[in-house]
């Protein structure tokens, strides 16, 4: 009896951890369902800045339930867009707080902080002095 309580709880606490593991949860098909560009204060004043955003904001409409990222086993992910297809990798940082991202023939790797809303929404945000962009992904569901 011991030992089936004993085994009982080490299924359970394995079965815990790997819900509670970030990366684990990121897994999967995510569509963008809102994206937002804030820009700095003093990028407000900036008359080439507000041009950039307002012609951002054409694409960032665009986007929305439309632009798709895939997280897969092994740190693979397809980013999917305007019938281009981006292949890559990705990696949560070890307190689970940033998603670091590449793209293959992209010069640098991304990095955005990331919160798990729930199991089914996250958001992305990448920072800048000039301005703040927020993916918000909601999980997709099989069909």
């Amino acid at each position: 009896m011991k030992k089936l309580i004993y085994s009982l709880f080490i299924v359970a606490a394995i079965g815990i951890s790997a819900c509670s593991n970030p990366s684990k949860k990121l897994l999967g098909n995510w569509v963008v369902s809102d994206a937002k560009l804030e820009l700095s204060k003093q990028s407000q004043q900036d008359s080439n800045m507000l041009m950039m955003s307002s012609m951002m904001e054409a694409v960032i409409q665009q986007m929305k339930n439309k632009a798709t990222m895939e997280f897969k086993e092994k740190g693979k992910l397809n980013r999917a867009f305007g019938g281009q297809l981006e292949t890559g990798s990705w990696e949560l940082t070890k307190d689970g707080k940033k998603l670091v991202s590449s793209y293959e023939g992209a010069p640098k790797k991304d990095t955005a902080d990331i919160e798990f809303v729930d199991d089914k929404t996250i958001k992305l945000t990448s920072s800048s002095p000039e301005a703040k962009f927020i993916l918000t992904l909601s999980k997709k569901t099989a069909k």
